[in-house]
């Protein structure tokens, strides 16, 4: 099992890439061809700028970008339990993601769990 340690710091909200929101871009990615998913999140990858991406001061995305069967996501918010903020593939491509809402003041410690 694979850790990855972060820290949540959600007093700043970050654009998504081109001010489009992250779901747009997921749906973008869900909508276009096999062929070109990898480039649409390479592209996303490069044009946001910290992670995690954080939209209306309140909305937070999760990434996680590797190869796995399955990311979740434990930490202050769900009690440290791995499987309470599961991950979600991202169509064809290795891009994870999990979306919560917290506070806008929200601090909170977290890390990626692998397989």
């Amino acid at each position: 099992m694979k850790k990855i340690f972060l820290i949540l710091l959600s007093t700043a909200a970050y654009a998504v890439a081109v001010g489009q929101s992250f779901q747009s871009f997921v749906t973008r990615v869900q909508l276009a061809p096999a062929s070109e998913r990898s480039s649409i999140v390479d592209s996303f990858m490069v044009a946001v700028s910290r992670f995690p991406l954080i939209e209306q001061n309140t909305t937070t995305h999760f990434i996680y970008r590797g190869s796995a069967t399955s990311v979740g996501v434990p930490g202050d918010a769900n009690g440290w339990n791995a499987s309470a903020f599961p991950m979600t593939r991202l169509s064809t491509t290795d891009l994870w993601y999990n979306s919560q809402t917290f506070e806008p003041d929200a601090r909170l410690d977290y890390k990626f769990v692998l397989d």
